[in-house]
């Protein structure tokens, strides 16, 4: 019987763990980022479109800003750790920060100055990556566990 599962445990187990590996490759990502952007130069710039949205989907923040750095350059990366918030207090806080034509610091790696952020110590969108790698890997193991356990041995 085991003989017959044995596809679908590994296909979730694949699903779930594959998961956990993106989760994780994008919070150490992020992680190496904030560790080069702490040495990026930075220029004056201005932000020209800034907005928070709620739908039945949830919250959704847009913020643009331009600068010059050889040419001029429309960002959109307002901090490095993305758009995802915990609430949406938090990121209608997060946008009031920056109202149209206010003139903001921009952080730009000189060897790529298309990779640039408004604010690039705030780590809250690390977490819920970290988590989700983790609870990616807890859910597959329970999972994986359980249909073994559920699952009579024949030979």
């Amino acid at each position: 019987m085991l003989h017959q599962q044995a596809p679908e445990i590994i296909l979730y187990c694949a699903v779930g763990f594959g998961t956990a590996l993106a989760c994780a490759a994008a919070a150490a990502r992020r992680t190496m980022a904030f560790r080069k952007a702490v040495h990026w130069p930075s220029v004056r710039g201005k932000i020209i479109k800034s907005d928070a949205f709620h739908c039945k989907y949830g919250s959704f923040c847009r913020i643009r800003y331009a600068f010059v750095v050889g040419h001029e350059i429309t960002g959109t990366t307002p901090r490095l750790s993305g758009n995802w918030f915990w609430t949406s207090t938090q990121m209608d806080a997060f946008v009031a920060r920056y109202p149209v034509d206010q003139s903001v610091e921009v952080f730009y790696d000189p060897e790529n100055p298309r990779r640039n952020c408004l604010d690039r110590e705030d780590r809250g969108g690390l977490l819920p990556l970290w988590v989700g790698a983790a609870l990616a890997v807890i859910c597959t193991a329970l999972l994986a566990w359980g249909l073994l356990a559920v699952t009579p041995m024949t030979p």
